[in-house]
Order: structure tokens, then C-alpha cells, then sequence
């Protein structure tokens, strides 16, 4: 087997097994973050649902309870189940009201065993009721109404395995195409040095045979003619090979440089990182373990972008619940400015906190959210702003409190404005990557807004500074 079919032999199965194991890995660490997401979810809908038993009339009360599991059914898109203290089944959304004696025994399921000791529970199997997979959460009730002991909420796990499947098919996919362009790169890397190698042992084989001209212009068969025809030929060699590895280390650093600033994704990340790996980087400690390293950043990256884009799909399609309500602004943005502090004395920008001194100040909305788009404001504002100050700020009116952050970056020129919202958009997209983000953050901050009926906007002279500011009702 000669060198070249080895080399594509070796490096084809170190990358695709690291594929493979990334593959797996990134599998696994969605399937864990979206059960717990629905989980979490779950056990705060059962225990709003375990409030509302009490509002069930008393007469024909299962027959209400079995009404109520419906209609929570319709409105949550779930499985409602109430459950007595011995554990029989009272009323349940999937099954009809006359046929509910015939559903077995509940005392022994995982859930309900698990929310008797600790006060909730969970567990996902086949359900045996309507034969489907499902991901079930019990609460057990403190203060129990008319026997019921325990509410179950249970919601399918077909679109969440579609997802799972889907975003492994992806993966493989890329993984696939990644692995097709490295075996393409490594067989023409490894044509490149076989070939001068076969050139040099035929020119050795020349020389040995006495051919000394060709080369050196030695003439003489004596042995020391030989062997001074020997070393010239062994010095011009070591130079060519020099020479030759320059050349091939200077197209290699060309290549990493241009290729990296055509990256589109993290994955994409990953593979130049393996790249350079398998370009000889492997065998040196120090680089080898810079480079893993950075391939892990990366796949965590990737993980990062794989939350926001759940985040915006829970948005969009209404999962995720605003929670609105009234809090104190001033105390927020005080907290979010002490949070701030030591990253922005890193860089040595202004870190200005511009607030209205009265001892609170209180608007309508989710607190959370608010937190985590100002967050996203302020995280942009600090990557972008290399000098001078960034502001974080309120003014307020009669209805009204206006919450901004402005700063002193490059400023978006007027052309790009109505579109930074959007995802992934960029508008440097080297310098954007080379400073981190998955490209979302403004998206999230614009569907989170949107969902408190108002909106983001955004000021700037396209040169010199930016201000992201929205508005919230007192």
C-alpha cells in the first residue's frame, strides 16, 4: 500500500470518528436540554392546573374534573390526567369519560411513585393508555380536593424526536461533506510530497549509478569524487527540501487564513482546526492541544447557537410564557451596571449608569426577559465600542419609561439599520465572528420585545456611535 492511500487511510478515520463522536455528543447534549426544558415546563403547568381543582363544582365532580382535563388538554396541548390517593385514574383527557374505570391502576408509575416522595415527578416511556411515547410530570397535591392526590401532565415525544432526528441528519450530512473535502485536500497534500520523493530517489539512484554531472558537475569515478558528488548532492537536497517546506508552510498558513475568513459555521470552524491538525500540526504538544482546544470552543459555539435557535422557536411559536408583571427598572438596570463593571474596566471603556433618582421606578413586563435583552444590548455594545463610553439608561414620561443602551462603536450605517435584527445577519462578518456571538442575540431581543407588544429600535448616524432603545408602559 503505497504512502498516499495510507495517509488518506489514517486521517479519513481520525476525522470521521471525530465526527462521529461530535455527532453523538451534540445528540445527546439537545436530547438532556430539551427534556429538561419540557420538564421544567411541565411541573409549573401541572401545578397551576393542581390549583384550579378547587374551582370544580362539587356536583357530578368527576364528570366536571373530566371537562376540565379537556379543555386544559385543547389549551395547553398536553395530556391532563387526575389521579385519587389509592391511584386510580378520575378523569383523563385522552380517554373518554365512560370508559375511565377500565384504565388500570396509576399508584405504580415512576411519576407518581417519584411525586409521592419528593413532590413531583417524572418518566418517559410508551403510554399504555393510546400507545404513544410520552414524557410525563405528576405533582402531588398538598392540600387534596375530593380525593384528588396527584395531577399528571403528559405531552408526546414524536416532535421532539423528529428534532433530534432531524438535527442528526444535519450533522451528518456536514460531517460527511467535511469528510469527502478533507480526504479530496489530504490525497492532493500527499501527492505533493510523494511526488518530490520519487524524484529525489531517482535522482539518487542517477548519482549512485554515476551520473554526477546532472547535479553537480563533478566528474571522477574515484571514491572520493563519490563521495564529494555524495555530499553536494546530500547538501542541495537538505536545501530543496528546506526550501520545499517553506513553500508548503507558507500555502498552509495561506490556506488556514483565507479559509477562515470564508468560515460560515462552526463546524465549518472545526474542520480547518482538524485541517491543521492533520497538516503536521499533530505532533507537536503545544499546537495540537491549542488547536483541540479551540475546536471544543467551537463546538460549544455550536451549542450556543442550538439554545438561541430553541429560545427563538419557543418565541415564535408561543411555548415560551411571558410572565408580565410589574417590577422595579431602576433596580434592574442597577444590577445589570454592578454585573458589567470589571468587564468594562477590562477594556477601559465608560461605563455610565444614567437613572432618575427616585427610589424606584416600576413598568409592566417580564423581568427575565428584560434582563436577557439588555443583556444582549449590552454584550453587543461592549464588543463593538473599542474606545469612549457606553450608557445605560431610562427617561421616562406620564405612560411611559423609554430603557436604552447607547455607545461610542463604529456606528451602523443607515442601509444595514433595518436589518441587524435579523438572524444571523452581520454586517462585518470577520470581525464579527473573530469576537464571538452566534449572530441571534438582536433577533432575540426583537422577538422577546415584540411579544410585550412593543418594539426595538435603533439611532444611528452611521458613523460614530449607536443607541438600541425600546419602551415599556408604567
Amino acid at each position: 500500500m503505497g504512502i498516499r492511500r495510507k495517509l488518506n487511510l489514517i486521517f479519513g478515520a481520525i476525522i470521521l470518528g471525530g465526527l462521529i463522536l461530535l455527532t453523538v455528543l451534540l445528540s445527546v447534549l439537545t436530547k438532556d436540554y430539551l427534556y429538561d426544558l419540557l420538564t421544567d415546563h411541565l411541573r409549573k403547568e401541572a401545578h397551576t392546573v393542581e390549583r384550579l381543582i378547587q374551582y370544580v363544582p362539587e356536583e357530578h365532580f368527576a364528570a366536571e374534573l373530566d371537562s376540565l382535563a379537556s379543555v386544559l388538554s385543547t389549551e395547553l396541548k398536553v395530556r391532563v390526567t387526575f389521579i385519587d390517593e389509592q391511584g386510580w385514574v378520575v378523569a383523563d383527557s385522552d380517554v373518554d369519560f365512560a370508559d375511565i374505570d377500565t384504565v388500570e391502576n396509576h399508584s405504580n408509575r415512576p411519576e407518581v411513585r417519584e411525586s409521592q416522595e419528593i413532590g413531583w415527578g417524572t418518566a418517559s416511556r410508551s403510554s399504555a393508555t393510546v400507545q404513544e411515547p410520552f414524557l410525563y410530570v405528576a405533582v402531588n397535591s398538598l392540600n387534596p380536593v375530593n380525593n384528588i392526590a396527584f395531577v399528571r401532565l403528559a405531552m408526546p415525544l414524536n416532535d421532539v424526536h423528529s428534532t433530534i432526528s432531524h438535527l442528526r441528519i444535519l450533522l451528518i450530512a456536514g460531517g460527511m461533506i467535511i469528510l469527502f473535502i478533507t480526504i479530496g485536500a489530504t490525497w492532493i497534500t500527499a501527492r505533493r510530497i510523494t511526488d518530490p520523493l520519487k524524484t529525489m530517489a531517482r535522482t539518487a539512484r542517477v548519482i549512485a549509478g554515476g551520473d554526477y554531472t546532472a547535479r553537480t558537475g563533478i566528474s571522477g569515478d574515484d571514491e572520493m569524487g563519490q563521495l564529494g558528488q555524495a555530499l553536494n548532492q546530500m547538501a542541495e537536497t537538505i536545501e530543496a527540501d528546506i526550501k520545499q517546506m517553506r513553500k508548503l508552510e507558507r500555502m498552509r498558513t495561506e490556506f488556514i487564513g483565507n479559509t477562515s475568513h470564508e468560515l460560515k459555521t462552526p463546524l465549518a470552524s472545526i474542520k480547518g482546526y482538524i485541517e491543521t491538525l492533520l497538516g503536521g500540526g499533530i505532533d507537536d504538544s503545544e499546537v495540537n492541544r491549542k488547536f483541540l482546544n479551540r475546536a471544543l470552543e467551537n463546538a460549544e459555539r455550536l451549542q450556543m447557537l442550538v439554545q438561541d435557535l430553541i429560545q427563538i422557536s419557543r418565541i415564535e411559536s408561543g411555548e415560551m410564557r411571558m410572565s408580565i408583571r410589574y417590577f422595579d427598572i431602576l433596580l434592574l438596570l442597577k444590577n445589570l451596571h454592578w454585573d458589567y463593571e470589571s468587564q468594562f474596566e477590562k477594556k477601559s471603556l465608560d461605563w455610565i449608569l444614567n437613572i432618575p433618582e427616585t427610589a424606584e421606578l416600576k413598568v409592566r413586563g417580564d423581568k427575565d426577559r428584560m434582563k436577557q435583552v439588555l443583556t444582549n444590548l449590552i454584550t453587543n455594545a461592549l464588543k463593538y465600542t473599542e474606545s469612549g463610553s457606553v450608557t445605560l439608561g431610562v427617561e421616562e414620561n406620564d405612560e411611559e419609561v423609554k430603557v436604552y443602551v447607547r455607545d461610542t462603536g463604529p456606528g451602523i450605517p443607515e442601509e444595514f439599520q433595518s436589518r441587524v435584527f435579523e438572524r444571523f445577519y452581520r454586517i462585518d462578518k470577520d470581525r464579527s465572528r473573530s469576537i464571538g456571538g452566534t449572530g441571534l442575540g438582536l433577533a432575540i431581543v426583537k422577538h422577546i420585545l415584540s411579544a410585550h407588544e412593543t418594539q426595538i429600535n435603533l439611532d444611528s448616524d452611521g458613523q460614530t456611535g449607536s443607541e438600541f432603545w425600546f419602551v415599556l408602559q408604567k
